[in-house]
């Protein structure tokens, strides 16, 4: 799934259902490294796998990012979810 925000695509994945997990891949990286645990832990819990911006099937971030940048669209993002 997409969530979009700043005129940015982000991939996302959500498994299961329960309290909410979030797994942050690092830099570099992107959430294939993580389908396989979420399965696991979809079990019991809800699970959110995100492509932060610049990685995995997320688009590129219009300007570098910060931290603070990356903080924030996480921020957006589950206030709408």
């Amino acid at each position: 799934m997409y969530f979009t925000n700043d005129k940015i695509n982000i991939y996302y994945e959500k498994y299961g259902k329960g309290h909410t997990i979030v797994i942050l891949h690092g830099w570099g990286r992107s959430i294939e490294d993580f389908v396989n645990i979420s399965k696991i832990l979809s079990e019991k819990y809800q699970v959110y796998l995100i492509d932060l911006p610049g990685f995995g099937k997320s688009d590129e971030p219009l300007k570098p990012y910060s931290l603070d940048d990356y903080v924030n669209y996480l921020i957006e993002f589950f206030k709408k979810e």
